[in-house]
């Protein structure tokens, strides 16, 4: 497998974001009611090689600042909102994202997660737990499933999927999925951020 290039020129650009956060667009905000901002580590996305810790690491700070910033601006509106920060284990360079939501999507994003795994099994890895920023952060980790329908697999399920942790899961029309765990997933949030649930 060819190892992806250009450790240092991300390593700079990451750092340059850093210091220069993406503020969170209010009103688009406003508009579609959620609000993302993932990590662009560029050939990373699309490699199965691991991503180096260095870039890891920075690539974390970056989101913990946007994260800070975010969370400042969303305290100035009115709406109650859900903001949080998610580093996936697997998917880290396509999935890892800061998150913010209100009205029906603050909902859909509270209901997102719905099983946390216990702290003291799977704690936030201390290559993250350590940087700035990240001690100031309510964190759990969750497990990231996916549904997946018999009629897409006729000659049965993959054996790769029934390795994984998995389940049968039958909704209310009566169709039958396979949920198979597929990542892990740390969510952190500021205490106060966390909104009250409706009554």
């Amino acid at each position: 497998m060819k190892k992806p290039r250009g450790t240092k020129r991300l390593l700079r650009s990451l750092e340059k974001q850093s210091a220069n956060v993406e503020q969170l667009d209010m009103s688009g905000l406003l508009r579609s009611k959620y609000s993302y901002r993932k990590l662009k580590l560029g050939q990373w996305h699309t490699t199965s090689a691991v991503v180096p810790l260095a870039i890891r690491q920075q690539a974390v700070g970056l989101l913990l600042a946007t994260m800070t910033h975010w969370h400042q601006q969303l305290q100035l509106q009115p709406e109650p909102f859900y903001s949080a920060l998610w580093i996936f284990e697997r998917e880290f360079a396509h999935s890892s994202q800061v998150v913010a939501g209100i009205k029906e999507r603050m909902e859909r994003y509270q209901q997102l997660f719905l099983v946390p795994e216990s702290e003291s099994v799977m704690p936030l890895p201390l290559t993250y737990r350590q940087l700035p920023g990240a001690d100031q952060l309510d964190w759990t980790s969750w497990q990231w499933e996916e549904g997946f329908e018999p009629e897409d697999f006729p000659n049965g399920w993959p054996s790769r999927m029934l390795r994984r942790p998995h389940r049968s899961y039958t909704d209310d029309t009566g169709r039958e999925f396979l949920i198979v765990q597929t990542d892990r997933v740390w969510v952190g949030s500021y205490p106060q951020a966390k909104p009250t649930p409706h009554p």
